[in-house]
């Protein structure tokens, strides 16, 4: 594989939070602020947003759970992959770009400690 196409398979983010600034940022991404009930509310609207292949879902204001956050559908459209992937918005080639990256994986690392 040469240096070109090495960066063209490369994504264009290096966390979650990042990857959560490029959907928001291409209108992928929308925030819930109202406060939602985790038992009957959340899985309800997340069901809802995903059958109409809405947008990906940040809650930030989860009953019982006052500060944390929760994401949900970050992944469930072919636009949504498309960005995840760094690719065109096309079943096709984000196929090839899957079994591009099995072909070529980065090994494991293990570390002597962790959770």
């Amino acid at each position: 594989m040469d240096a070109t196409t090495s960066n063209r398979l490369k994504v264009n983010y290096r966390d979650l939070r990042e990857y959560l600034k490029l959907l928001e940022a291409e209108g992928l991404l929308h925030r819930i602020t109202a406060e939602v009930d985790p038992k009957f509310e959340l899985g309800a609207v997340t069901a809802r947003s995903l059958e109409r292949k809405g947008p990906a879902l940040f809650f930030e204001n989860v009953k019982g759970y006052r500060g944390k956050p929760l994401v949900t559908n970050i992944i469930s459209t072919t636009r949504q992959l498309a960005v995840a992937f760094n690719s065109e918005a096309d079943e096709e080639v984000i196929h090839e770009r899957v079994v591009e990256g099995m072909k070529n994986r980065i090994p494991s690392v293990k570390l002597p400690t962790g959770p």
